[in-house]
């Protein structure tokens, strides 16, 4: 009787998990990618992990890139300021 009871809870976690999964991917994904060379990523030939990993992408944004670094600090401004709002919207 037990056993009935949790089958629908089972069934919930099962769906749940599924759809994490399916947002967690490209999430990965987009990471994994960070690490790949050029070269790697536009391959014909997708891989989820880098063959060889490096830092090249990260070396040139902050080199070629000031504008990059700029978005980062603009974010950082907002990010208090937004939390503040919607804890008073919350309320």
């Amino acid at each position: 009787m037990k056993v009935m009871k949790n089958i629908p809870r089972l069934i919930m976690l099962a769906v749940l998990t599924l759809i994490a999964v399916v947002f967690v991917i490209p999430i990965f994904y987009s990471v994994f990618n960070s690490f790949k060379s050029q070269k790697e990523i536009l391959s014909t030939t997708m891989t989820f992990f880098p063959n060889s990993p490096s830092l090249e992408n990260y070396l040139y944004v902050f080199q070629h890139g000031s504008q990059y670094l700029g978005y980062y600090v603009n974010s950082l401004k907002i990010m208090p300021l937004q939390g503040f709002l919607l804890k008073g919207a919350a309320q």
